[in-house]
């Protein structure tokens, strides 16, 4: 949390193999994600978040920043040529975890128009486990429940309820009640992968 400093980027071609099989006749080129996101994405990529795996399927574009809200990500996102990626994950809502629902609807409608009808766009919701980010419950992962009746390209990921099923999930924690450790990170790290294979 705190100012947006700099933005982090990372593209990755997941694995040399991948340039290899995409050169093949017949054979599919490797799938692009992009992800934008705050400080919890930057943890993720400090445990390996967009390096090349070794299925060799996926090029990562990801850009993150320490701080970065979502109007403010949403004016990146907005002069950005997305539509070569098959997929986008948006990893915000932690910096406006103090917003209503209704005013966290409407900054998610500015970001949806932003990414122009992107065919497929995954957000991750806020993990409210805590005593810091609980309004993070009523008010931004609320709005993001309700906002795919609106956005019918829009899914959900439901990080809330996949951390806090961990049954280590409260060591994994850091002591400010909103980022990781580097085990939590590895944990975040896997959970977008899975939804990029």
């Amino acid at each position: 949390m705190g100012g947006t400093g700099g933005l982090t980027r990372r593209r990755v071609l997941g694995g040399a193999a991948a340039v290899v099989a995409a050169s093949m006749v017949g054979c599919a080129p490797p799938k692009r994600v992009y992800v934008i996101g705050d400080s919890l994405t930057m943890g993720a990529v400090a445990q390996g978040l967009g390096e090349a795996t070794n299925d060799g399927a996926t090029t990562w574009r990801v850009d993150a920043a320490a701080g970065l809200g979502t109007n403010q990500a949403t004016a990146l996102v907005d002069g950005y040529d997305l539509g070569g990626y098959e997929l986008v994950i948006v990893a915000l809502g932690t910096n406006d975890y103090l917003d209503s629902a209704g005013m966290y609807g409407v900054r998610i409608d500015r970001m949806m128009t932003a990414l122009r009808g992107h065919p497929r766009v995954r957000w991750v919701n806020v993990d409210a486990g805590t005593s810091k980010l609980q309004p993070a419950a009523a008010g931004v992962d609320a709005a993001l429940a309700a906002a795919p009746a609106r956005h019918n390209n829009l899914r959900i990921l439901d990080w809330d309820a996949h951390f806090r099923a961990l049954p280590d999930a409260s060591s994994m924690r850091s002591g400010d009640g909103v980022h990781y450790t580097a085990a939590g990170y590895r944990v975040r790290r896997d959970f977008l992968r899975a939804v990029a294979s």
